[in-house]
C-alpha cells in the first residue's frame, strides 16, 4: 500500500511542480508585457499562495492571465499539495490501513483520492498552459511587422 501511496503522491508533487513554474512563468511574461520587469525581484521566492494572488491582480489588467475559477481550483490544489507534501504516511501495520496526518488534522486519503487530484491538476495546468500561451502568441494577429 505504502508503494501505491508514494507513486500517487509523487504523479500530484510533479504535475503540481509543473502548475507552480507555469504560474511563475505567466507572471514574468504579464510583468514584461506591461514593461514592469523591475518588479520581478520582489516576487522571486514568492510562497505559491502569493503567486497567486500576484496572478489575479495582473489578469485584471491581462483577463487571460488566469479566469477567476481557475486561481480558485488552484488555490484548492494548493491546500492538498500543503497537506500531502507536508504530512506524514503514517500506517497500521495489522491491517495496512493508513492516514495522512499533518500539523493541524489527519486525513483519510486514498490512493484513488490522490489520483483524483492529480487528475484536476493536469486540467488546470492545461488551461494555465492556454493563458501562458496568450503571452507568447498575443502579438501575432496585431498586424505589426
Amino acid at each position: 500500500m505504502q508503494k501505491d501511496y508514494e507513486a500517487a503522491l509523487g504523479a500530484f508533487l510533479v504535475i503540481f511542480n509543473r502548475i507552480e513554474n507555469t504560474v511563475s512563468d505567466i507572471v514574468v511574461l504579464a510583468l514584461k508585457k506591461a514593461e514592469r520587469e523591475d518588479i520581478l525581484r520582489s516576487l522571486s521566492g514568492d510562497l505559491f499562495a502569493r503567486k497567486l494572488t500576484t496572478l489575479e491582480l495582473l489578469s485584471v489588467a491581462y483577463p487571460q492571465a488566469a479566469p477567476r475559477e481557475l486561481v480558485e481550483e488552484l488555490r484548492r490544489l494548493g491546500a492538498e499539495r500543503n497537506n500531502l507534501a507536508h504530512g506524514h504516511f503514517d500506517q497500521n501495520p495489522f491491517d495496512g490501513s493508513y492516514r495522512v496526518v499533518t500539523d493541524r488534522n489527519t486525513l483519510s486519503i486514498s490512493v484513488a483520492q490522490i489520483g483524483k487530484l492529480t487528475a484536476r491538476a493536469d486540467k488546470a495546468w492545461d488551461e494555465l498552459r492556454s493563458s501562458q500561451a496568450f503571452f507568447w502568441f498575443d502579438d501575432l494577429g496585431s498586424g505589426g511587422d
